[in-house]
């Protein structure tokens, strides 16, 4: 069994009792489950599997009370039964009926299910996205911490009203935690939709204050950045010098004037730097005066800075900042994906392409891939298909 999974329960808690009781099922004979699978349709409900609770699945203590609320009536029947049905082994030192909830006890686990929902339908809307950003993480954060107050402040929620709160203050500890990294404000700042309101609309002042100054300090090393590598490319395009053999009268006359020119033109450009530089922040503060563009506008805002050649300073920083995703579950998916294969069996097969075959493995199970798709694209390329009549 998986060393991610839960098996051990304290069976005198509501929860530990329903999970015991998960665990033992998935653990006994065929029978067993038959019988269950026997009451679900005694009781005109769809069989289904038991789900188990594992600690590295995001949202799985969710879909594993989830999957016994659906058939609580089934699970009631079962353990009142089961015992007396001569067909099913019994128990090494306990009963099914010991596993019988009350109605009390059912619901608790509902309450508890109906917070852990709202966690892993959060999760969930992250997952779903094509491309979500950090600049989507603290208002995710923010909405969570908003609707756990709410059921706390419930009173039908009051059984749960301390782990509701103890909720909350773990998810506070992180959030603070966020100033650690200038990541998530730069993120919000680079979003042309969000721009600077949704912080000014929730921080107070002095850390909107502290975050432009972050802020700041970024851009003027991305600044320098780009000075340095506009000056370069200016200063990279070859010559050859003609021999002296070849030159005329008039070329090292021309060459003189030209070459004044050019350090008069220099001189020039340095003047006009020294100006720029006593407004380091103009182009900042031209991109935050722009109106904010709306979400069906720019529905990803990775190309929106593709295109925007007049900020080329932010236009730097968001390629890197942007990048930066708000979910790592991806990318540990895709490393458990690969933890099954990589073994001495891939023989000969060297570290690039092993790599490279990962990541279209995770591709392929993460939906982002499709062979349909592929082959659509492929074959049937002369229709001129939209990119949605690719999806089926």
């Amino acid at each position: 069994m998986n060393a991610t999974t839960i098996v051990d329960y304290d069976p005198g808690d509501t929860l530990g009792k329903i999970l015991s009781f998960i665990n033992q099922v998935r653990m006994s004979s065929e029978g067993v489950r038959k019988y269950l699978a026997r009451a679900c349709t005694l009781h005109n409900m769809k069989p289904l599997e038991l789900r188990l609770w594992v600690r590295t699945q995001w949202g799985s203590l969710s879909n594993c009370l989830e999957s016994v609320l659906v058939v609580q009536k089934a699970i009631n029947y079962f353990c009142l039964t089961a015992d007396a049905n001569e067909d099913l082994a019994p128990l090494k030192n306990k009963s099914w009926s010991d596993y019988h909830l009350t109605t009390a006890e059912w619901k608790l686990i509902k309450l508890v299910h109906h917070c852990l929902k709202v966690v892993a339908a959060r999760h969930n809307e992250l997952l779903n996205e094509e491309l979500v950003t950090c600049s989507r993480v603290l208002p995710m954060m923010e909405l969570l911490m908003s609707e756990w107050e709410d059921l706390k402040d419930d009173i039908e929620y009051e059984l749960v009203h301390k782990a509701l709160r103890a909720g909350i203050d773990l998810l506070e500890k992180y959030y603070c935690h966020a100033d650690d990294t200038d990541a998530y404000f730069i993120s919000h700042i680079l979003d042309p939709i969000l721009k600077c309101e949704y912080v000014n609309a929730v921080w107070e002042d002095k850390y909107v204050d502290i975050g432009m100054e972050q802020f700041k300090a970024q851009f003027l090393i991305y600044k320098k950045k780009y000075e340095a590598s506009q000056k370069k490319d200016s200063t990279s395009l070859p010559s050859t010098a003609p021999s002296s053999s070849a030159l005329l009268s008039t070329d090292a006359w021309m060459e003189s004037l030209i070459k004044k020119k050019k350090q008069k033109k220099g001189k020039d450009r340095d003047s006009e730097l020294v100006t720029q530089d006593t407004n380091p922040f103009e182009e900042l503060h031209c991109y935050l005066k722009q109106p904010r563009l709306r979400r069906e506008e720019c529905t990803n805002p990775i190309p929106w800075w593709g295109h925007q050649f007049e900020y080329p300073v932010l236009c730097s920083m968001a390629r890197d900042y942007l990048a930066i995703p708000a979910t790592t579950c991806i990318a540990e998916r895709s490393f458990s994906l690969s933890a099954w294969t990589d073994d001495p069996r891939r023989r000969q097969m060297k570290k690039l392409k092993f790599g490279g075959l990962q990541k279209l493995r995770a591709g392929y199970m993460d939906g982002r891939l499709s062979v349909e798709g592929e082959i659509m694209k492929k074959y049937i390329a002369d229709f001129m298909f939209d990119n949605e009549d690719y999806i089926d």
